[in-house]
C-alpha cells in the first residue's frame, strides 16, 4: 500500500510507550512506526472501497517498503525483519497520551500479535497482525500526531526516537511546549528497557536518577533531534528550590520544515483568524474539510445581518472547535446544533413572516428530503471525499449507514443539492430569493 511518503496519523494515546516486559530498541520502535503507517494506509484503502478489515485479516507489504524508510535494506533482510518482529512480540507495553489530562488507555499489549514472511513472485512480503485495540485506534484516530518514519532514519538512540515522537505532538501548538510531567515520568517514557523478561520476573531496576539520565540519554537525544530532524528541541527544568521536580520541552519546527499554508489557512485569514489557530486544529486531528466547514459556518454567521455582530472572531472559532467532536456519529458541531434545530422547525413554516437566513432555509429544506432524492447525493459526497482523499473510516461508515443529517457530511449534501438545483452562487442569494427557489423545487417535486 505504499504511497508517496504518506504521514502516519499516530493516535495521541499511543505516542508514549512504557515497556513493562522486554526491551524495545531504537530500530525496533522505528520499525513499529513503519508498520503502523503501512497498516493505516491499508485500512484507509479498505474504507474507501466500503470494505471492512476483519479480525482474521493480515496486513501485507513488501519487506523493502517497510525497511527502506527507516534504514538501508541489507542482504540479510529476512533475518533483520525476524529480529525486529521477535522484539515486538516479546515486548509488552502500556500506553499513555502525552497530554496532562490523559492517562493509560490500555496495558500489557504486545506490539505485534502474529507475523510471517512469504515469498511471492520472487518478492518477500511481511504479513502481520496488530491486536484489535491498535487496529481500531489506527482506523480513525480522533486526535493524532503526524509522523513520517523517514524523519526517524538518522536517530540512533531509543531516547531520541521516543522524545521526537512526543515533541512532534506539540510542534504546531500555540504554546510550542510539551506537557509538564514529573522527571520520573520522563525517565520511563524515554527508556526502552523494562528490565523484566516475563510476567513472573523479579528482575527490576530503580528508575535512573534524573541527573544521570539527563546527561546519559536526554542531552544526547536532544542533540540528535536538533541535528538530524526538522524539529528544534530545548529542555526546560522546573525546580522547587534547587530540586528539579518537573520536566518540559520547548519544541518548534525549523523554518524550512514549517507546514505550507492550506486552503483552510487562506479562508481563515479572510475572517481574521490567526494561521496558528488553524495549524493547531489540523495538528490536533482536525481535517482540512472539517476546518473549511467550520469557517464556512463562521462566515455565514458573520454575514447574517439579522444577528448581532460577532465581537471576537477568534474566540468564536475556538468555541466551535471546543464543542466539535471530530468523527462523532451524533453531531459534529454542537455549537450550532440549537440553531439548526430551530431552522428545521422554521423551514416547515416558511410562509410565516419570520427572518430566516439563506443557509437556515436551505438546511431545513434538505433535512426534509426523501431518501430517493438524498441517496444519489450521498454517492456524490462519497465520490467527492474519495477524490480529495478525505474519506475517513468514520465518514465511510456514516455514508454506508445513511447517517448524514448532522456534521460535515450534512453540509456537503446541502451544498451539493443547492448547487445542482439553484447554482454555485446559491449562498449569495437573498433569503427571499432562496425562499422562492425552494418553493419552485417543492412544486416540481409535487408535480412528479
Amino acid at each position: 500500500m505504499q504511497t508517496q511518503n504518506p504521514l502516519l496519523k499516530k493516535p495521541n494515546e499511543a505516542v508514549v510507550m512504557f515497556p513493562k516486559i522486554g526491551k524495545l530498541t531504537a530500530y525496533g520502535r522505528k520499525f513499529y512506526v513503519s508498520l503502523m503507517r503501512e497498516a493505516q494506509q491499508h485500512l484507509l484503502a479498505k474504507a474507501a472501497k466500503g470494505e471492512v478489515f476483519e479480525a482474521t485479516d493480515f496486513f501485507k507489504e513488501p519487506l523493502t517498503n517497510i525497511i527502506r524508510p527507516i534504514s538501508k535494506p541489507s542482504s540479510n533482510l529476512v533475518e533483520v525483519t525476524k529480529q525486529y518482529v521477535r522484539e515486538m512480540q516479546s515486548t509488552q507495553v502500556e500506553w499513555s497520551a502525552p497530554d496532562a489530562d490523559a492517562g493509560v488507555i490500555w496495558d500489557s499489549m504486545v506490539l505485534v500479535s502474529q507475523a510471517k514472511i512469504e515469498l511471492e513472485n520472487g518478492k518477500l512480503y511481511l504479513l502481520w497482525a496488530f491486536p484489535p485495540d491498535m487496529v481500531n485506534a489506527l482506523k480513525d484516530p480522533k486526535r493524532f500526531t503526524l509522523i513520517a518514519p523517514e524523519d526517524l532514519v538518522n536517530l540512533k538512540s531509543y531516547a531520541a526516537v521516543a522524545l521526537y515522537e512526543i515533541c512532534a505532538r506539540y510542534a504546531d501548538n500555540l504554546s510550542q511546549r510539551t506537557s509538564k510531567k514529573p522527571k520520573e515520568w520522563w525517565v520511563s517514557a524515554l527508556t526502552g528497557d523494562s528490565h523484566k523478561t516475563s510476567a513472573r520476573s523479579k528482575e527490576s531496576a530503580k528508575p535512573r536518577e534524573w541527573r544521570k539520565f539527563k546527561g546519559e540519554s536526554v542531552v544526547p537525544a536532544i542533540e540528535e533531534i536538533n541535528k538530524e530532524t526538522g524539529l528544534q528541541v530545548e529542555l526546560i527544568e522546573i525546580k522547587e528550590g534547587k530540586a528539579v521536580v518537573d520536566i518540559q520541552f520547548k519544541v518548534a519546527r525549523k523554518s524550512k520544515f514549517k507546514l505550507d499554508p492550506t486552503q483552510a489557512h487562506i479562508e481563515a485569514a479572510k475572517l481574521d483568524i490567526p494561521a496558528q489557530d488553524i495549524t493547531n486544529y489540523l495538528g490536533g486531528g482536525g481535517s482540512q474539510e472539517e476546518a473549511l466547514l467550520i469557517l464556512a459556518k463562521m462566515k455565514a454567521r458573520i454575514e447574517d445581518e439579522t444577528k448581532d455582530p460577532v465581537p471576537n472572531r477568534r474566540s468564536y472559532f475556538a468555541a466551535i472547535v471546543r464543542k466539535t467532536n471530530i468523527g462523532d456519529n451524533s453531531e459534529t458541531s454542537n455549537a450550532v446544533s440549537k440553531e439548526e434545530t430551530t431552522n428545521k422547525e422554521q423551514g416547515a413554516a416558511a410562509d410565516q413572516n419570520v427572518a430566516i437566513t439563506t443557509n437556515a432555509r436551505m438546511n431545513a429544506h434538505v433535512l426534509g428530503l426523501s431518501e430517493d432524492v438524498a441517496l444519489p447525493l450521498l454517492e456524490k459526497a462519497k465520490q467527492h471525499l474519495s477524490e480529495k482523499k478525505m474519506l475517513t473510516p468514520t465518514f465511510a461508515k456514516r455514508l454506508a449507514e445513511k447517517n448524514w443529517r448532522t456534521g460535515p457530511i450534512f453540509h456537503m449534501v446541502v451544498d451539493l443539492y443547492a448547487t445542482e438545483n439553484i447554482g454555485p452562487e446559491w449562498r449569495n442569494l437573498a433569503s427571499e430569493e432562496i425562499k422562492s427557489q425552494l418553493a419552485r423545487l417543492q412544486q416540481n417535486a409535487a408535480d412528479k
